[in-house]
């Protein structure tokens, strides 16, 4: 995982560590802040983007993610074989669910399974949710 918002890279730099990754045989996960970086990201050709707004990271609630398919439409474009993953706030399974059911390839929990009193039931709820949300967004 390269580029999160706590350990953020320059440009140059990003792309000499997708390389080296990619030169190691490694996959890369490159975290954005934007649709924007995003773009950017995807000629790099990470095996996926996570965008994630820093304002949403540790919070809760459900807000409207209307970026989702815009993003991803736009890596497409550039790169088809990028995974598009969104996160921030993800505080509960449905958060997750419906992130996935928008289209995203993967989505963060980190919110939702370390706050949770038990993280490993957490964390099977949110596998749960997350399989429901691509289930129900790739079975039609």
């Amino acid at each position: 995982m390269l580029n999160h918002v706590s350990n953020s890279l320059d440009a140059p730099a990003l792309a000499v560590a997708v390389e080296r990754a990619h030169s190691a045989g490694l996959q890369t996960i490159v975290c954005t802040n934007t649709k924007a970086e995003a773009v950017q990201a995807a000629r790099l050709g990470p095996t996926a983007i996570l965008l994630e707004p820093p304002a949403l990271i540790g919070t809760a609630g459900r807000i409207s993610r209307d970026w989702i398919t815009p993003a991803n439409e736009a890596v497409r474009r550039i790169a088809p074989v990028v995974l598009m993953m969104h996160a921030g706030g993800v505080s509960s399974p449905s958060i997750a669910e419906a992130i996935m059911a928008t289209g995203a390839d993967g989505t963060g929990s980190t919110s939702g399974v370390i706050g949770a009193d038990d993280p490993l039931s957490a964390a099977r709820s949110f596998i749960a949710a997350t399989r429901v949300g691509w289930d129900s967004l790739h079975q039609r």
